[in-house]
């Protein structure tokens, strides 16, 4: 299908178009869930790459319409930019994926600190033999 930006042009295409791929850091990904979440921009430049998210609203133009919001989003890399927007429901989709996303990446930087802090007080022979687990698998 196709998405209509705050301009009424198409500005995406979703089935078999060009594919965009960007990696976030987890701080930027809070600062994209922060835009969602208070209906404002977000934009950073990242190694060499532009990243915008941002709300947009269209007052009705007659009495019949609504009020029309919405996302867009655009990555640029050089000369090329990709542009889409989304409703206001998809953000919160978008948002509820990247909680879960940071909710994971949390629990896994929680459970390395605390196998580092567990281990800290190790001697190196003794925590060259700590499995997996993070039990130590002999004793000197």
């Amino acid at each position: 299908g196709t998405n209509t930006g705050p301009d009424g042009r198409v500005n995406g295409t979703y089935k078999d178009g060009a594919k965009v791929a960007v990696k976030f850091s987890y701080l930027e990904a809070g600062s994209i869930l922060y835009a969602i979440r208070n209906k404002t921009e977000y934009s950073v430049p990242h190694n060499g790459t532009s990243i915008r998210v941002g709300y947009w609203q269209i007052e009705p133009t007659t009495p019949q319409n609504k009020r029309r919001e919405g996302f867009s989003v655009s990555v640029k890399k050089d000369n090329v930019e990709y542009k889409s927007s989304f409703s206001v429901g998809t953000a919160e989709a978008v948002a509820k994926y990247l909680e879960f996303a940071l909710d994971h990446i949390f629990s896994a930087i929680y459970s390395a600190d605390k196998e580092f802090y567990k281990n800290a007080g190790k001697s190196d022979a003794q925590t060259d033999n700590v499995d997996n687990g993070g039990q130590v698998t002999e004793e000197l």
